[in-house]
């Protein structure tokens, strides 16, 4: 700029501190009424009333940081479409306009603030100053967020050099200004935050590939809130060994019951004879029946009745027991001769399979 410059610190009585610059900021103390902000700035929620009532208070007591402003003049040279919205103002915000609500608002009537006629030297150097304090806040409006994107766009003219200048991945610039897709009803759900970001941008990633409108984007967002979320996966818990089922005999077994059976007599050595519990049915060769030959031998015929199945009741459970000789006249044995199903089910629950089948295989043989 031509001329000396004149610090209106000095004027004010203030000490002027000097700030990393192209040029030396000045730091002043002006009144509210010479500073108007920027219509440039994205964002739009500066809080509640508590919560400037609150800021202008601490204000009040100390202000640690500055209001960022450059002269009217040359701000009007580089936006001269704002000048209705500048109007009389001395100076134009460049950052700092939450603060200077929070003075407006707690009727502080002054406000501190530096000069940085630097920031001003071009429209992008300009825009840059007053996007970036915010797009670098992390709690700022996704959406005020997308229209600063958008805004860096029209002025740097390409996305890429935005990327490039912000110094991120052009896809970071893609995803911000996916958003501006959304209609108003679904942009204020996602400023109030009662649409997650990423729920938004896959909404907006829809609305490009299907071409929805407003109605469409919110039938989508209906449709989403309703889908059921996966269940966290649990481990799973251990399960003891199931016990084996218990058979209810007098379900399995005929009406008719047979009587208690002695001790089997045989001609062979004493041997224990184990208790059957539960064995798994096999194929086996059919149960016989006998019939009297008038000489003392049996003759077995084929029995085409199917084996009564195995019953591991507790109350017909016995020990083992001794096997004895035995006199050669076999009806006085006390077998069920007569009932070849009732036989078969004397043989199953006092042998084993095994023995069961040899003893098939014994009697097969002719005399």
């Amino acid at each position: 700029m031509a001329g000396k410059r004149t610090s209106l610190a000095s004027l004010a009585g203030e000490k002027v501190e000097d700030v990393p610059g192209r040029s030396t900021p000045t730091l002043v103390r002006l009144k509210l009424e010479s500073i108007v902000p920027t219509p440039l700035n994205p964002r739009t929620n500066f809080g509640t009333p508590e919560d400037l009532a609150e800021l202008a208070g601490s204000m009040r007591r100390r202000q640690l940081q500055p209001v960022v402003v450059v002269s009217r003049v040359l701000y009007l040279k580089l936006f001269p479409e704002h000048t209705d919205e500048v109007g009389s103002a001395t100076y134009v915000i460049a950052n700092g306009e939450r603060r200077f609500r929070a003075a407006t608002h707690g009727g502080l009537g002054v406000i501190e603030a530096v000069i940085r006629d630097e920031v001003a030297a071009s429209r992008r150097e300009f825009l840059d100053a007053v996007l970036s304090e915010n797009i670098d806040r992390k709690n700022f409006d996704p959406i005020e967020e997308a229209e600063a994107v958008e805004a860096m766009v029209l002025e740097f003219g390409s996305a890429r050099n935005v990327a490039e200048h912000r110094g991120k991945h052009e896809a970071w610039v893609s995803q911000r200004r996916s958003l501006l897709r959304l209609g108003p009803a679904l942009r204020e759900l996602v400023s109030s935050r009662q649409m997650p970001v990423e729920k938004a941008r896959k909404l907006a990633k829809a609305t490009k590939d299907y071409g929805l409108d407003e109605a469409g984007q919110l039938a989508w967002w209906a449709l989403e809130q309703d889908r059921p979320r996966p269940a966290p996966r649990a481990s799973a818990p251990s399960v003891a060994p199931e016990a084996p089922p218990v058979h209810d005999e007098a379900a399995a077994a005929p009406a008719a019951q047979p009587a208690p059976v002695p001790s089997i007599p045989s001609a062979r050595p004493q041997e224990s004879v184990p208790v059957v519990r539960d064995i798994p049915e096999a194929p086996s060769a059919p149960a016989r029946s006998t019939e009297s030959t008038g000489n003392g031998s049996t003759n077995l015929t084929a029995v085409k009745s199917p084996p009564a199945p195995v019953v591991d009741d507790p109350k017909e459970r016995h020990e083992p027991q001794n096997l004895t000789a035995v006199k050669s006249d076999t009806d006085t044995l006390g077998l069920p001769w007569h009932s070849p199903t009732a036989l078969d089910r004397l043989l199953r629950r006092h042998m084993t399979a095994e023995h069961r089948s040899q003893l098939i295989d014994l009697l097969s043989v002719d005399a």
